[in-house]
């Protein structure tokens, strides 16, 4: 069986295995793929929506879901933070030094602001 690991279930990693299950759905139904998913979330947060909430007063909560919701029944999800991937051996460890071994890997973590890393945009972003 091949498998595929996606670390992350942003929009990114989530769209992606749904689209993958799809089209992908009769190998993972002959038992010759399985999707899985990593992500150390309960849900999934929907960050367009932020610009919503900070400028028109949405409620936060209409922009969050539970990461089962969204996923392809296919797919399966661990509900635990990767803490080091192992290129060399096609590995992803997990829970202690728990290993999962892929065939195919996507990181798709998201991006995380950090405007310290630009001179000036800190100080002007106040």
């Amino acid at each position: 069986m091949k498998r595929v690991v996606i670390i992350g279930a942003g929009t990114g990693g989530i769209i992606l295995a749904n689209a993958l299950s799809k089209k992908l759905k009769a190998e993972m139904k002959g038992g010759r793929l399985e999707i899985v998913v990593f992500d150390g979330s309960e849900s999934h947060v929907y960050q367009p929506g932020n610009i919503d909430i900070a400028f028109r007063g949405a409620d936060p909560k209409i922009f969050r879901r539970p990461i089962t919701q969204l996923l392809s029944r296919e797919v399966r999800l661990f509900k635990r933070p990767v803490s080091r991937i192992e290129l060399d051996n096609r590995a992803v460890i997990y829970d202690s030094g728990l290993k999962m071994d892929y065939d195919y890997l996507v990181v798709a973590t998201g991006s995380v602001a950090a405007p310290e890393t630009i001179p000036g945009l800190a100080e002007a972003s106040l």
